[in-house]
Order: structure tokens, then C-alpha cells, then sequence
């Protein structure tokens, strides 16, 4: 039997309507749409496991590999991407180049630092505000400037996984070396990144690392570590309350160096008695060390709690799982992709093979798994940015800086502000059952979605005397002689910006309230050749923008939009 993909089953529930302009629309009908398109979970629920893919590798696949794996992608990056084997395209995905063009810099004008990077420069209090911002805006800016591998989604799922706050560090050059710390181990090995994030000074300063001593043991990493870093909250993670107070016992001592760079281990402040653990752990207990030995203590708790090893590789697949596939896993889905991606996970912790196998799965590309995900937005900005070449200045570091200002305020506007996460849990659309990533959408938040995105495509985003704006002609024209066929040109902007498919009747209103402005076709046809052969007549440009600008607002509303 055919299997119905996402799109037939919300078509056969008449879901999909001709599309109202936002003037007309209400919010109850915007957010009822999206309510709607959840399936009851019996027809809703992928089978497919985790056999290689080997079906059509084409367009539809590619979008929804890029889609997941990208903050955006250019209609150049799809083609190319179409053409590849999936394993081909998932190997390129996966070559990651951790090193960035350069790190965060100074960009006031008036300061004496002014286009410096500012890590290694002797601290300054004073500057904290000024490299806070600097920082996040670097990040922004790494997303925007992605080189189209999966790179910077891993920064931002480990910021999530492993989460600190920018603020609450104090510190940026500590802030920095948190991120850098991601970076290179984004791809790496897992257990490796839990032992270098157990004593980071920014992780060692934001869940209160310093302050835990054998005077006064603090039990807030120690209890991180196991609830949301490794063993999760699951049924199956029967961690006690006294394994947290043991481990915690084990963490004492660690503190920050002077310049808080790195950290050190201070044997006045640990607790040197024998720490003994629950059932769970096997009745493990880790004998008590003085003196520089006792820093070796919380290697033995790593290496103990990783013991457990099917409790962390299921509970951090389905942590992969869920941000790049569905947030649904449903018993099918444990028993045919978590539990054997997880067998071979556990065998060595390699973050790498673990998401080649999932990308590659048959499973991955089931057509219930593609457009039923709500963007976050990074991916809202992200994907407009790459998909519409937006324009982001870099002739100097304050025009660039100043530039990925807005990326990270559109982020925050929307719920996301990008080094400050709500909480070592994360952001919340990530994890809170059972609305996950529907929170990103509510009555603040979609409006202000479409409002940034119309902005940027009719008025533009001002850095000093140039702007940020997207280039909805450069992307007509990229369609050729197809670009002065109405019908042709909404139907190839539809397939490449939206989630799912809308309807003829949706396109043909998008179409008589934006190309044809209700008349011919051969309005639009007329209006676009003419442009094309008087390419420096204002009149004549500003004609076919003000058509262009009003179908893709029309796209901008649309519930599918919103979705990859």
C-alpha cells in the first residue's frame, strides 16, 4: 500500500483552504490550523527503521535533509544537493571545519580595542557589556554565514543540551571559551565532552561549581549531570537523591584560574571520605583522595555513571531524535530506531557515525518525518537569509557586527535569544511535553514572524548607509525563462520556502492578489520581460518589486510557511 505523506493525510481532513490575506485571517483560524495539522498519533506514526535509505534521492529529499540540518540554504546549495546520493550529501553535511574566519571582536568605533579580538586582551570590566554583545552577535553571525554543513545546528543543540547563560557567566572571554569548547567537540566524542564540560570554567561558574566545597557541598551540577546532561529523567534513570549528594561530594574543589581560562583543583576545598552509591550504580563506591589525587575523583564518577551506558545512549538519541527528526517517539520508533542507533552508539560515544546513521535512515525521509516541524527562529531568519541572498554588510567590523544585531534581536523577539537560553534545562520548546516545539508559535510570536519578514523584504534592516533586504528579483531571475510565468514562479516559490504544499486554489489567490493583480496573466508575463530588457528603468523595477514584494507576503502568513 502507498503510504500517504503528511500533506495527503491534512489534504483528506480539508485542512488545507485557499490562503486569506493576514488583514482577514483571524488568530483563532491561524492557530487552529497549526492545532489541526497534529494527526491523531494511530495514522500519525512513522514504522521505517533505520535501514540506509534507498528510495528516490531527488529534490523533496534534499529540502528535507538541508531543511533539517542547516540554518538555511540557497536555491544553488539545493540543486547541487539534489543530485548527490544521500549518503554523499550526508557525508559532505558531516565534513565540519570547527576553525571560524575570525573570533569576536571590539566593534564600537570610539574604543581603543576597535576591530581587535578581544579574548586574549588584558581584562577590563568595563568592556563586559560590549563583549557580551560582541559575542552573541558573533554567533548570529556564524549561523548567517554557515558554510552548509550541519556545524552550527550541533552549537546551538549542545548550547541547548549543555546549557549556560552568557549573562550569568560574567565573564565573555570565559562565555567564548564555552562556545569554542562546543565547537570543537560538537562532532566529537561524547563522553569527551562531558568530562571537558564537568570542570569548564563558564559551566564551572553557572551551576555553582566554585562554591561546592566539603564546607558546603553544592549539589547543582551534580545533579545536572545525571538529570539532563547523561541519564535523563526517564523511567529508566533511577539515579537517587543520594547518588546527586554523593557525586556532589565527588565535584568538590574545583575552582577557576585568575583570568578565568581554565580551571584548577584545590585539595583544601575537597572532600576526601569514600563516596558510596545506590543499587543503580552497582553499589559503586569511589574511595576518597587527598591532595592532587582527589581531582582524579571526578573522572571516576564519569567513568561510573557511564556504566550505564543504554540509559545515556537512548535518553541522548532520542535527544538527537527529537531536534532533528519529530518530537513524537513512539513505541514503533524506540523499538526501530532509538534502540539499535543506540547499540552502536554505546560502543564508543562517536557523536559523528551516530548522526551518519540517522541521516541516512530510511527512516529519516519517511514522508510523515518531512514538514511537520514548526522553524525555530533562527531557522525563520536563517533560511529567509540564505533563501533570498539577503545582504549582510562586511567592508568593516562595525558595519558586520551591526549587521548580525538583527538575527540575534530577531531571535530574541521571537524566543530564542541566542547565549541566553532560559535555563540550564534549555529552551523550552525543545524539551516541554507535550507542546515541544508548537510553543514557538503563540499570539506575540507569529505576527512578529511575518512583521520581520515582510520588513526585510519590502523595507530593509539600515547598517550605517547600506541595508539588509532581500533580493526578490535575483531570486525570480534564478528560475530563468520560468521567472515570467506566474503560475511556474508560485509554484517553484511555494515548493522551495514552504513545509508542505498548498493547494491550486491557495497558489491562484497568492497569484490574482500579487502578480496579476486579478487580470491576466500576461500582465505579469508583460511586466517582468519588460523589466528584464530595461533592467536600469526605476519604474519598471519598482513595478515588478511592489508584485513580488506582495506574493511573498502572502507566503510570509501562510501556516506552511512556518513549517520544514
Amino acid at each position: 500500500m502507498t503510504k500517504l505523506s503528511r500533506q495527503d493525510l491534512l489534504l483528506a481532513k480539508g485542512i488545507d483552504k485557499p490562503v486569506a490575506s493576514n488583514y482577514d485571517i483571524t488568530k483563532d483560524e491561524i492557530f487552529n490550523k497549526f492545532s489541526n495539522s497534529v494527526i491523531p498519533i494511530d495514522i500519525d506514526t512513522p514504522i521505517s527503521g533505520i535501514a540506509p535509505h534507498t528510495g528516490s534521492f531527488g529534490k523533496v529529499e534534499a529540502k528535507h535533509l538541508l531543511s533539517r540540518t542547516l540554518y538555511g540554504f540557497s536555491k544553488a546549495t539545493w540543486d547541487a544537493n539534489s543530485i548527490k546520493t544521500v549518503t554523499q550529501a550526508v557525508d559532505d553535511l558531516l565534513n565540519v571545519n570547527t576553525s571560524v574566519a575570525a573570533k569576536p571582536k571590539d566593534y564600537q568605533p570610539a574604543s581603543l580595542t576597535y576591530g581587535q579580538e578581544w579574548d586574549n586582551l588584558t581584562y577590563d570590566p568595563t568592556k563586559n557589556g560590549v563583549y557580551r554583545n560582541s559575542l552573541k552577535w558573533w554567533l548570529t553571525g556564524n549561523i548567517v554565514n554557515h558554510d552548509n554543513t550541519i556545524l552550527e545546528k550541533m552549537v546551538m543543540f549542545w548550547h541547548n543540551h549543555l546549557a549556560t547563560e552568557v549573562v550569568a557567566v560574567g565573564r565573555p572571554r570565559a562565555a567564548y571559551d564555552y562556545f569554542k569548547l562546543l565547537r570543537d567537540n560538537a562532532l566529537g566524542n561524547f563522553k569527551t565532552l562531558i568530562e571537558k564540560i564537568t570542570v569548564n570554567p563558564a559551566m564551572l561558574r553557572y551551576l555553582n561549581g566554585i562554591y561546592n566545597t566539603k564546607f558546603a557541598p553544592d549539589e547543582n551540577y551534580a545533579r545536572e549531570l545525571m538529570e539532563l546532561f547523561t541519564l535523563g529523567k526517564d523511567p529508566a534513570s533511577q539515579y537517587t537523591e543520594d547518588d546527586v549528594k554523593a557525586a556532589a561530594r565527588v565535584l568538590t574543589g574545583w575552582k577557576l584560574n585568575a583570568d578565568w581560562r581554565g580551571s584548577n583543583f584545590n585539595s583544601n576545598a575537597h572532600d576526601v571520605t569514600d563516596k558510596t552509591f545506590s543499587s543503580f550504580f552497582g553499589g559503586t563506591t569511589i574511595t576518597g583522595k587527598t591532595g592532587a589525587a582527589g581531582s582524579g575523583e571526578t573522572q571516576e564518577l564519569i567513568n561510573m555513571i557511564f556504566t550505564k551506558s543504554d540509559v545515556i545512549a537512548r535518553y541522548m538519541v532520542r535527544e538527537f531524535y527529537k531536534y532533528f527528526v519529530y518530537y513524537n517517539i513512539t513505541p514503533a520508533i524506540e523499538t526501530n530506531v532509538i534502540i539499535p542507533l543506540a547499540d552502536d552508539f554505546k560502543q564508543n560515544w562517536e557523536i559523528k557515525p551516530l548522526l551518519k546513521a540517522l541521516l541516512i535512515s530510511d527512516h529519516f525521509y519517511d514522508p510523515l518525518n518531512q514538514g511537520c516541524f514548526i522553524k525555530t527562529p533562527m531557522d525563520v531568519y536563517g533560511n529567509l537569509a540564505k533563501n533570498l541572498n539577503s545582504f549582510h554588510p562586511n567592508a568593516t567590523t562595525e558595519k558586520e557586527y551591526l549587521s548580525w544585531q538583527l538575527p540575534y534581536f530577531v531571535g530574541a523577539q521571537l524566543g530564542m535569544e541566542i547565549g541566553e537560553p532560559p535555563g540550564v534545562a534549555g529552551w523550552p520548546a525543545f524539551y516541554q511535553t507535550p507542546k515541544f516545539h508548537e510553543i514557538w508559535i503563540n499570539s506575540d510570536t507569529y505576527p512578529k514572524r511575518v512583521q520581520y519578514c515582510v520588513y526585510l523584504a519590502f523595507q530593509g534592516w539600515p547598517v550605517k548607509d547600506e541595508k539588509i533586504l532581500f533580493d526578490t528579483i535575483a531570486f525570480a531571475d534564478s528560475y530563468g525563462a520560468d521567472a515570467a510565468d506566474p503560475n511556474k514562479l508560485i509554484d517553484h516559490t511555494c515548493e522551495f520556502m514552504l513545509g508542505l504544499d498548498i493547494s491550486k486554489a491557495s497558489k491562484d489567490k497568492i497569484k490574482a492578489g500579487s502578480l496579476t493583480n486579478g487580470l491576466a496573466d500576461s500582465v505579469w508575463t508583460t511586466e517582468w520581460n519588460d523589466h528584464k530588457a530595461n533592467p536600469a528603468d526605476t519604474a519598471k523595477k519598482n513595478a515588478i518589486l511592489l508584485r513580488l514584494f506582495a506574493m511573498f507576503k502572502f507566503i510570509f502568513e501562510l501556516p506552511e510557511f512556518q513549517l520544514h
